[in-house]
């Protein structure tokens, strides 16, 4: 008799039981939210990172039209000889150069050899049409609008005046690369002049 009111007096009351487990279960759903809301602020601290840095990484990348503003002197004129090699002709020895791109659109370009002024020998009055031929091929110059076409590497230039008059209102495509500190554009497929940065 002593041993069965020993063990009903210290058996829990079933209302006790029962707020013990509702203690327990809201101690572990306020743990689940504080955890949930810990990953929600984790996810979108990652996002605004992420999201920020590539951001900042486009709007740091250069693009082409920025490699192309400035000035260039010229390298050298080449074309394409029968063995598949890039060579200077004679008519573009001692040629120099330089083109340039302005941040709103426009572009310029000359090229004149070295030796023009003993073309000079005589007034241009008295120079015989040989000279005078020479003299006009030795220097060229254009000035213009250009457009850059990124997908397929070519730049445009719009020409508006040109030392020759049959340039004027034309346009001319080039394909461009970059290589360092220089710029080749390539005119058809056996011509190219390479530039430098001063």
């Amino acid at each position: 008799m002593l041993d069965s009111e020993y063990k009903t007096h210290n058996k829990a009351p079933p209302r006790d039981k029962a707020l013990a487990a509702a203690l327990c279960s809201y101690f572990l759903i306020c743990t689940a939210r504080k955890l949930k809301e810990r990953l929600r602020m984790a996810l979108r601290n990652t996002f605004i990172f992420l999201l920020s840095a590539l951001l900042f990484t486009q709007s740091n990348a250069a693009s082409d039209k920025d490699e192309f503003i400035g000035t260039w002197l010229l390298v050298h004129s080449q074309v394409l000889n029968e063995s598949g090699n890039w060579e200077v002709p004679e008519n573009s020895v001692g040629m120099i150069g330089s083109i340039s791109y302005s941040a709103n659109g426009y572009m310029s370009f000359q090229s004149s050899r070295l030796d023009r002024s003993e073309i000079l020998d005589v007034g241009i009055d008295d120079m015989p049409i040989e000279g005078l031929r020479a003299l006009l091929s030795s220097y060229s110059a254009y000035y213009g609008t250009y457009e850059i076409d990124e997908e397929n590497r070519t730049v445009t230039h719009n020409i508006i005046a040109s030392s020759s008059p049959s340039a004027g209102g034309t346009s001319t495509v080039r394909t461009y690369s970059f290589s360092g500190s220089q710029l080749t554009l390539l005119n058809g497929e056996n011509r190219r002049f390479v530039w430098r940065r001063p």
